[in-house]
């Protein structure tokens, strides 16, 4: 892309920048999530035109399926952001569409050099970087707890997919030991359709990353949300708390593999190292290692040996599984549909009839039928073949924290809050990074009774995940709740009022 100069459109005395990603109105810059701004910058560039729901979705969220939730949230927050509460700037054509029915002035300003290269160049392989809006308080008083718990419920079962929450624009704070984001790897291979390789590789890096106690390691849902973006390292590290990067890309040719990975100090944008790994296809989990191996070496003086064990655990069984398991992976991750989910769940059935010994595809089935059950698509039974799905992992691969947090969630929907919290307290033995377990282990504690224990642990969710989903707002303010924090609680329920427009409550 072309950076020297730059589009800029002013519009009732506000400024949007696409470059930089940002709205401001005088002075003052105004925060908004990635897919937020991008639906704003779309209906700005084509002011005065009637869009239809379909064109924007395809513009905003390219080759992803969305339910029309996510645009209705991000036209509501656009219209906060602009103050617009009668609809004067955004209308919404009944049947139709949405028009920006203001005049817009573009203009090309050149620009500083507003996306910094390291070396060649920190490019992540299609979201907006991540800026959001920082949390706001309220002071409604705590009679209003109950009815916003009751929404903040409604809410989240209405939003499927996994979207990012606001965070302070300063960024987290730098935790003591060596911490690293695994950015998604680019696809080389010239066909999108092997976008779900490309991401397997960067999430298996994550996870063996994240099995060492003496590193910090950021979960997938916010490393990911640079994807396709070249952005300064120091601004990817400052938004997520961390001092260092891992990117790179894959390129696959029939049976060869080309991997490439580039360490980078984030906060002196240095680059440390640079590897290139061509090999077999068949040796793609003895590449991974390797990796991991070199950023451990490189960032941990110390390492717990059962920590080296975990990770080398070369997982078992037939590549073609293995691939089929990166498949349904990548169908969970982009939407929470009913359809996603059964083709997800078919994804890893047809990997276990390849390999009846691969731990990695008995988790994603049993986490479609776990979300069957808590999507309310199934019945109990549902939740007795997650439970069956998940004890059949761990059989397979006791090391798998994915598959114990999975059982410790189909316990804490059973009631079994005791076994829910020592199963989940296995899952963060075995992955310490892992921020679904926190969270998971944090409401079981919230329902066990002892939510001044849950609250540290779902502040660590947030830390770990600084662009956590809206769920944990909900387990965090139920936290606070139940811990008589009440204004806390009501700040962290609060946020969940801007994620979609709230049901009218009786």
């Amino acid at each position: 892309m072309d950076t020297s100069g730059r589009k800029v459109f002013r519009f009732e005395g506000f400024a949007l920048d696409q470059i930089r990603g940002s709205l401001s109105n005088g002075s003052q810059e105004i925060d908004l999530r990635p897919k937020t701004f991008a639906v704003l910058q779309f209906l700005v560039e084509n002011a005065g035109h009637l869009l239809s729901k379909d064109e924007i979705l395809r513009a905003v969220w390219p080759n992803v399926i969305v339910t029309e939730d996510s645009l209705v949230r991000c036209v509501h927050e656009a219209r906060l952001a602009l103050g617009d509460s009668d609809q004067r700037l955004i209308r919404t054509v009944p049947r139709r569409g949405y028009l920006f029915d203001v005049p817009v002035i573009g203009s090309e300003e050149k620009a500083a050099q507003v996306f910094a290269p390291v070396e060649a160049g920190l490019h992540v392989s299609n979201a907006m970087p991540a800026v959001a809006p920082g949390r706001t308080s309220s002071a409604r008083g705590r009679r209003m707890m109950w009815p916003t718990l009751a929404v903040a419920t409604l809410m989240v079962a209405l939003v499927g997919a996994s979207i990012f929450a606001w965070h302070s624009p300063s960024g987290p704070a730098m935790p003591i030991q060596p911490s690293i984001a695994v950015l998604p790897f680019a696809n080389l291979s010239g066909d999108p359709r092997q976008d779900f390789f490309s991401d397997g590789i960067s999430e298996d890096l994550i996870t063996n990353l994240s099995s060492f106690s003496d590193l910090f390691v950021i979960a997938r849902n916010s490393s990911f949300a640079y994807r396709g973006k070249t952005i300064r390292a120091n601004r990817v590290g400052r938004d997520l708390g961390v001092r260092y990067l891992l990117e790179g890309s894959v390129r696959r040719d029939g049976q060869q593999l080309r991997i490439t990975a580039q360490l980078v100090d984030a906060q002196a944008e240095k680059q440390l190292w640079a590897k290139r790994y061509d090999r077999a296809w068949a040796d793609v989990f003895a590449v991974q290692d390797l990796v991991t191996q070199e950023i451990v070496a490189t960032l941990a003086s110390s390492v717990r040996l059962a920590d080296v064990t975990r990770m080398s655990r070369v997982p078992a069984g037939d590549l073609l599984a293995y691939e089929l398991v990166l498949r349904a992976r990548e169908v969970s991750f982009r939407t929470s549909t009913r359809e996603s989910t059964l083709e997800a769940r078919e994804l890893a059935r047809r990997a276990i009839m390849i390999d009846p010994t691969i731990a990695s595809a008995y988790v994603e089935l049993g986490r479609t039928y776990y979300r069957a059950f808590a999507l309310e698509w199934d019945g109990p039974g549902a939740l007795d073949l997650a439970s069956d799905a998940a004890q059949r992992a761990i059989s397979m691969d006791q090391s798998s924290a994915s598959a114990y947090e999975l059982l410790g969630r189909v316990h804490l929907r059973r009631g079994r809050h005791d076994a829910a919290i020592a199963i989940l307290q296995k899952a963060i033995s075995l992955n310490p990074n892992r921020a679904d377990s926190y969270a998971s282990l944090g409401d079981a504690l919230t329902f066990a009774g002892r939510a001044a224990e849950a609250v540290p642990l779902l502040e660590k969710t947030i830390r770990l995940d600084p662009f956590y989903p809206p769920q944990i707002d909900m387990y965090l303010g139920r936290a606070l709740y139940f811990a008589k924090r009440y204004d806390q609680a009501e700040l962290s329920l609060d946020q969940l009022v801007h994620f979609v427009e709230p049901p009218v409550l009786p």
